[in-house]
């Protein structure tokens, strides 16, 4: 059987929406991962999920809010993982996402500045390596290091990710 976890978070509006870092109002995500065990080392996972920002807006540069815009993101990840050892994980991920944000466009004479709704459309496959250090008392430690490669016009070229996972256990169970 497969595993199944939905998720259903609050975004809360953090960033500096001025500067390009968020949009200034809640959103809400709902993602729907679901995790498969192909054999003893390879393991799969799949994430659909939505992304909703209502009532979005935009500060022009003539000091101005624009109207407000429902901002809608869609996903879908796919990733495989492939058990060197007990502890050491080949990762394989690849990602979709389509989104929607504001940008700010004159008017066709140029005398007003208005919001127009925006599409991107990225895709980017992610090679990587984990590897576990587990230590007494349960405590296991997990990093590990991806390397981004960008797919589609809208997506980064490439990167880097940095993983740290810090795991223990909530109750000792009884082997």
């Amino acid at each position: 059987m497969p595993a199944i976890s939905p998720r259903v978070s609050m975004i809360l509006p953090t960033g500096d929406e001025d500067r390009g870092f968020g949009t200034g109002v809640v959103g809400y995500q709902f993602n729907l991962p679901i995790s498969k065990t192909l054999s003893d080392r390879l393991y799969v996972n799949a994430n659909v999920g939505v992304t909703v920002y209502p009532d979005a807006d935009l500060r022009l540069s003539n000091g101005r809010h624009s109207g407000e815009f429902d901002l809608v993101t869609v996903n879908l990840g796919l990733s495989a993982f492939y058990a060197v050892t007990e502890d050491v994980n080949f990762l394989l991920e690849a990602v979709w996402e389509s989104g929607q944000g504001l940008e700010e466009r004159p008017s066709v004479g140029g005398q007003r500045m208005f919001a127009r709704r925006t599409h991107t459309e990225e895709i980017v496959l992610a090679p990587g390596i984990r590897w576990a250090h587990n230590l007494q008392g349960g405590l296991q430690i997990v990093p590990g290091i991806a390397f981004p490669i960008g797919l589609s016009e809208d997506a980064m070229d490439y990167g880097v990710i940095l993983y740290l996972s810090i795991e223990h256990a909530f109750m000792e169970t009884e082997e």
